[in-house]
Parts: C-alpha cells; sequence; structure tokens
C-alpha cells in the first residue's frame, strides 16, 4: 500500500468525478448491454467502426470540472466489453485502429492536468471476449491470453501517459470457485509492476486484494476494517 503521505491528498480531495463512456454508447443500451441483450460478439465488435466521437472535447469537460469542485477524475479507458480508448500494440480492438482514429486517452490526461485535476484511469481487468474468462478450466489457453494482455496493458497505461494519480481497477471476476479471482489475474505482481511504474499512484480494492482504498457502487456501507480509506460512486446517467 501508499504510505500515509502519498495518499493524503486524496484524503482531502472528497469529490471525485467518473466518467463512464466507451464503444457502448453507440449501441444506446449502458456498458453491460452486451451481457444483458446477449449480443453476439461479432456483431458488437463492428460497432467499433461506428464509434467516431468527433465532438470529444476533453477541454471541456476539465473546465465544467474545475467550476464544480472536482478535485480528481477517473475514466474507463477499457470496460469488460475489451474495447481499448487508448494507443495498445496488443490489439486492434481500439480507438486509434477503429472509428476515432486517434488515442482518446492522451486528451483527457492531458485537459485534466491543465485544469488541475489530479488523473485517474479505470481499467477492466477481465474481457468478455475471451472464453477463457466465461470458463477458464475448458479454454485456460484463452484465459491465460486475457491476463496476458491485461498485464501488457496496464504497462502501456501506467508508462505512457504521464503521472496517474489514481486507478480504479476492475473486473475482476473468475467463473473457477477453486481459482480466486486474485490468484488467476496475478494481481499481486500487477500492483507491483503499477507502483514500479507509479510510485505514488493510490490504488483500488477492486484487483481482488487490499489496496489503498475500498470501493463500492451506489452505497454507502460500514467497512470490516474502519480505519481503511473508502469512495462511493454514486451514479447518474446523462
Amino acid at each position: 500500500m501508499a504510505t500515509p503521505d502519498k495518499t493524503q491528498w486524496y484524503r482531502d480531495a472528497r469529490f471525485g468525478l467518473f466518467l463512464h463512456w466507451g464503444l457502448y454508447s453507440v449501441s444506446g443500451r449502458n456498458e453491460w448491454g452486451i451481457y444483458l441483450d446477449r449480443m453476439p460478439l461479432a456483431e458488437y465488435s463492428r460497432l467499433a467502426h461506428r464509434f467516431t466521437p468527433t465532438r470529444y472535447e476533453p477541454r471541456q469537460w476539465a473546465d465544467m470540472m474545475a467550476a464544480s469542485g472536482v478535485r480528481y477524475a477517473v475514466l474507463t479507458t477499457r470496460h469488460h466489453d475489451g474495447y481499448c480508448l487508448f494507443e495498445t500494440k496488443t490489439t486492434d480492438f481500439c480507438a486509434p485502429k477503429t472509428g476515432p482514429r486517434r488515442d482518446l486517452i492522451a486528451p483527457y490526461a492531458e485537459a485534466m492536468r491543465e485544469a488541475g485535476i489530479r488523473v485517474g484511469f479505470y481499467y477492466s481487468m477481465s474481457d468478455w471476449r475471451h472464453k477463457g474468462f466465461w470458463r477458464p478450466k475448458d479454454f485456460p489457453e484463452s484465459a491465460a491470453r486475457m491476463v496476458e494482455t491485461t498485464h501488457a496493458q496496464m504497462r502501456e497505461l501506467m508508462s505512457n501517459y504521464g503521472t496517474i494519480d489514481v486507478l480504479w481497477h476492475d473486473g475482476a471476476l473468475w467463473y473457477d470457485p477453486e481459482a480466486p479471482a486474485a490468484t488467476a489475474y496475478r494481481s499481486a505482481e500487477l500492483n507491483a509492476m503499477i507502483r514500479k511504474l507509479q510510485p505514488n499512484i493510490v490504488l483500488s480494492n477492486n484487483g481482488g486484494i487490499a489496496e489503498d482504498f475500498h470501493t463500492m457502487e451506489n452505497v454507502i456501507a460500514p467497512l470490516q476494517d474502519p480505519t481503511q480509506m473508502w469512495e462511493s460512486c454514486m451514479e447518474m446517467d446523462i
């Protein structure tokens, strides 16, 4: 875990904004639409070439956030659909190689810093496109590829976008009761790599192991350890 002096800014900030945005916006459904609607993966993948955010203006976001008192922001770099908003060498299923034809994370990070807002990333460790996610025992090679890709993409995110202040990783889901998610995703190894590349980063516990802060969604509930930092995401659809 980070030392208290490295997390003090987070304790003091209190007000952050979570931006949930990605390929799924093309379908007019939320980020779980592909799962809830049972959309075939091939059909969903074709949306990537219709995803053309020509009015993407992160500086306008940053200006509104700063005026509202937002102290830090977290943007989805990849959700469970596996689509990356950033430049990556691991897959063509990403913004620079499909509809947007550009990296969407770099201008976000730059705009936040210019506005004096701490930069945060969300990243899903799981990818629904891999059979090994759903049936790791039946498709162990697929599961291993998914985990290796997660580690490779996290290295890219932690290496290519300057100082990252907070990481809200997610999706440590695993359909094998004999292998805990943190073990399957090699979360301890992953977090060690993250801290080596970003020594001052504040990490969530969503990798399956306790870290700097505990996260919860749409609820405020007591923690087993009342001394632990916590954050609650209260959703608003717009």
